[in-house]
């Protein structure tokens, strides 16, 4: 199947214009302002997060750079057509070295090495019914 030409979810890269390492600045001018800003600490220390509707940017790097970024957006898919809505068999077929785990009543399946520091995953979380609830993109701190 070839690649669609309207892409929007970029394995351990990024969606909808917005990238891992990307500047806030950055982003703004390829999304526009936020709908809304907050600021939090998290066990890495300082972070602030861009909400765009369901898209969500987070910069936790002490709030410099992107670092993580997840969407429950349906319009938003890989090349390959997956995205929210589809099923854990097609993210399975679909998604090159994609490897899926269950945990508890949810599911995952994850694209990348979560295991070592500094690392990009992407992670397809599954609900009760075996369909992708949300596309999250980051990078893997210590």
């Amino acid at each position: 199947m070839p690649e669609r030409a309207d892409a929007r979810i970029f394995l351990n890269k990024g969606v909808t214009g917005a990238h891992i390492g990307m500047t806030k600045a950055r982003v703004k001018a390829k999304l526009g302002a936020p709908k809304k800003i907050k600021r939090r600490v998290s066990d890495f220390g300082p972070l602030v997060e861009y909400r765009y509707g369901r898209l969500k940017v987070v910069f936790a790097d002490g709030g410099r750079r992107v670092t993580w970024l997840a969407t429950t957006r349906k319009r938003e898919r890989t090349g390959k057509g997956i995205g929210v809505g589809s099923t854990r068999a097609d993210v399975e077929i679909l998604v090159p070295g994609v490897v899926c785990a269950n945990l508890g009543t949810v599911g995952t399946c994850n694209v990348g090495d979560a295991d070592t520091p500094g690392s990009r995953v992407t992670t397809f979380w599954l609900n009760d019914n075996d369909l992708v609830s949300r596309v999250q993109i980051y990078v893997v701190f210590e």
